[in-house]
């Protein structure tokens, strides 16, 4: 959910926005945040038998919380999403509805086929980038944060894909890890980020981004990747995974970081 908001924020500032206080710019932040909110919820209902064995320390394995409280607040939460929503306009509303139409169809059913759960779930985490870019009236300019968001996301999939295996074969999933094994995947996921890495230059190297990009980049960004790429080479087990993940996930803020300091 932060990284929602910052998303949204990101964006906003990007595409010129003076004043990230203006009224309709917080409903859509608070919208984007329960819409995100509202697919992680869903996402733990339909996952409630794989957790069993991947994570039995969530809320709903671990018997915390209720399948029934859950599905409440599963409710509640796109409620709210969409009361939000509708305050900032029309078009805002129709985009977080479409966005949590995606986030239950990728819970029910995307996740479980090779590279389309992959791609939806990543393209969710741009389009918190999109819609503070439809707030500003210029989409033009997000077009590679939300890029950039794109594929970090998808990156981190993959070795969730790998993360969840075990798990996964349970809901019948058919993931990287399940169809291709554990060492090619970690091969997919190499050849990716390496791919990602030499992008990473162009925006610099097109002069769209000042020499702070740049720098983030290279000194911050792309060398956590390769340690991450050192780590999973040199030890693929299960704590290995988590620790990438999490990497990852925390790169994506650097990378964030590096988009600000450099427009």
């Amino acid at each position: 959910m932060f990284i929602t908001a910052l998303s949204v924020l990101l964006a906003v500032y990007i595409a010129g926005i003076e004043s990230i206080l203006f009224p309709p710019i917080i409903n859509i932040i608070i919208a984007s945040m329960f819409s995100c909110a509202a697919g992680n919820v869903i996402n733990d209902i339909f996952d409630f038998n794989i957790d069993k064995i991947n994570r039995p320390d969530r809320e709903l394995p671990s018997g915390r919380l209720t399948v029934t409280q859950a599905r409440i607040i599963y409710f509640f939460l796109i409620a709210a999403s969409l009361i939000f929503a509708v305050a900032a306009g029309l078009k805002f509303f129709i985009f977080v509805f479409c966005a949590n139409v995606l986030l239950f169809l990728y819970s029910y059913s995307f996740k479980k086929m090779l590279l389309v759960g992959n791609i939806t779930v990543s393209a969710t985490t741009a389009l918190p980038l999109i819609i503070g870019g439809m707030a500003a009236s210029n989409l033009t300019d997000v077009v590679i944060p939300a890029l950039f968001a794109f594929f970090v996301n998808f990156m981190r999939e993959i070795i969730k894909d790998i993360e969840d295996a075990k798990g996964d074969v349970l809901g019948s999933s058919n993931s990287f890890a399940i169809k291709y094994g554990e060492r090619t995947t970690i091969q997919i996921f190499s050849a990716v980020t390496v791919l990602f890495m030499i992008l990473t230059a162009i925006p610099f190297l097109t002069e769209l981004y000042r020499i702070e990009y740049f720098l983030i980049i290279m000194i911050v960004v792309n060398p956590l990747f390769v340690y991450i790429l050192k780590m999973l080479n040199k030890s693929p087990e299960l704590s290995s995974y988590r620790k990438a993940s999490g990497l990852i996930k925390l790169n994506m803020l650097f990378g964030i970081a590096a988009i600000v300091a450099g427009v």
